[in-house]
Protein backbone atom coordinates (compact mmCIF):
# COMPACT_ATOMS: atom_id res chain seq x y z
CA UNK A 1 0.00 0.00 0.00
CA UNK A 2 1.52 3.40 -0.97
CA UNK A 3 2.29 6.09 1.54
CA UNK A 4 -0.43 8.53 2.81
CA UNK A 5 0.94 12.29 3.14
CA UNK A 6 0.41 13.48 6.40
CA UNK A 7 -1.61 16.17 5.53
CA UNK A 8 -3.72 17.59 2.46
CA UNK A 9 -1.02 19.75 1.53
CA UNK A 10 1.82 17.64 1.42
CA UNK A 11 3.20 16.13 -2.52
CA UNK A 12 4.83 13.92 -4.20
CA UNK A 13 6.58 14.84 -7.31
CA UNK A 14 5.10 12.08 -9.12
CA UNK A 15 4.69 12.27 -11.83
CA UNK A 16 8.10 13.81 -12.33
CA UNK A 17 7.91 15.80 -15.08
CA UNK A 18 5.37 16.65 -18.50
CA UNK A 19 7.20 18.62 -21.10
CA UNK A 20 10.11 19.91 -18.74
CA UNK A 21 7.56 20.78 -16.36
CA UNK A 22 6.75 20.01 -12.62
CA UNK A 23 3.94 18.85 -11.35
CA UNK A 24 2.60 17.55 -8.17
CA UNK A 25 0.36 15.31 -7.44
CA UNK A 26 -1.97 15.36 -3.80
CA UNK A 27 -4.48 12.81 -1.69
CA UNK A 28 -7.46 14.93 -1.03
CA UNK A 29 -9.75 11.81 0.14
CA UNK A 30 -10.10 8.19 0.73
CA UNK A 31 -13.60 6.49 1.09
CA UNK A 32 -13.30 2.55 2.17
CA UNK A 33 -16.34 0.00 2.53
CA UNK A 34 -16.47 -3.61 3.54
CA UNK A 35 -18.34 -4.95 1.17
CA UNK A 36 -18.77 -7.70 3.52
CA UNK A 37 -19.85 -6.24 7.05
CA UNK A 38 -20.23 -2.49 5.71
CA UNK A 39 -17.92 -0.84 7.82
CA UNK A 40 -16.66 2.45 6.84
CA UNK A 41 -14.15 4.49 6.54
CA UNK A 42 -13.39 8.11 5.51
CA UNK A 43 -10.25 9.80 6.69
CA UNK A 44 -7.60 10.44 4.45
CA UNK A 45 -5.10 9.78 7.10
CA UNK A 46 -6.01 6.57 8.29
CA UNK A 47 -8.79 4.89 6.40
CA UNK A 48 -6.42 2.98 3.98
CA UNK A 49 -4.54 1.34 7.00
CA UNK A 50 -7.48 0.50 8.89
CA UNK A 51 -9.18 -0.44 6.19
CA UNK A 52 -6.33 -3.03 5.09
CA UNK A 53 -5.64 -3.82 8.84
CA UNK A 54 -9.90 -5.18 8.90
CA UNK A 55 -9.26 -7.23 5.58
CA UNK A 56 -6.21 -8.93 7.03
CA UNK A 57 -8.28 -9.57 10.17
CA UNK A 58 -11.06 -10.82 9.00
CA UNK A 59 -10.35 -12.26 5.35
CA UNK A 60 -13.08 -9.30 4.67
CA UNK A 61 -12.76 -7.86 0.52
CA UNK A 62 -12.71 -3.85 1.28
CA UNK A 63 -12.99 -1.53 -1.74
CA UNK A 64 -11.70 1.72 -1.24
CA UNK A 65 -12.01 5.10 -3.68
CA UNK A 66 -8.65 7.81 -3.73
CA UNK A 67 -8.92 10.73 -4.94
CA UNK A 68 -6.21 12.86 -6.11
CA UNK A 69 -5.29 16.69 -7.13
CA UNK A 70 -2.53 17.04 -9.88
CA UNK A 71 -1.08 20.05 -11.24
CA UNK A 72 0.65 20.07 -14.09
CA UNK A 73 2.77 22.55 -15.23
CA UNK A 74 5.70 25.40 -13.71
Amino acid sequence: MSRVPQNPEATSDFPRRLDGRVSRKSLIHVIAECTVCGKHWEDYMTAQKLAAAHARKTGHKVRAELGYVVEYGA
